[in-house]
């Protein structure tokens, strides 16, 4: 059972290293596409794919930019709740 405990503490600390850097990667990619609409282009597919597979579908009457500040918002929230989940 003393096995247990450690094994579970590390399988929990990287399932919230995991989450955070998902977050994190999903940020990334929703500045990309807002870069990219900032600067007059269309953002890659891929990147639009990767908000709305993070998110859910992009909700009609929502541009794409506002969709993915909509959706660093959520990554900021999930991050928030991973560490305060954390410190307890």
């Amino acid at each position: 059972m003393r096995i247990l405990v450690p094994i579970a503490r590390d399988l929990l600390y990287i399932s919230k290293w995991a989450t955070m850097q998902q977050s994190l990667s999903t940020m990334q990619t929703a500045l990309r596409v807002l870069t990219a609409i900032t600067e007059g282009r269309q953002p890659h597919p891929a990147d639009v794919a990767t908000l709305r597979s993070y998110a859910g579908p992009q909700p009609p009457g929502i541009s794409l930019d506002e969709f993915a500040c909509e959706v660093i918002q959520k990554a900021i929230k999930r991050r928030g709740a991973v560490r305060a989940h954390g410190s307890n």
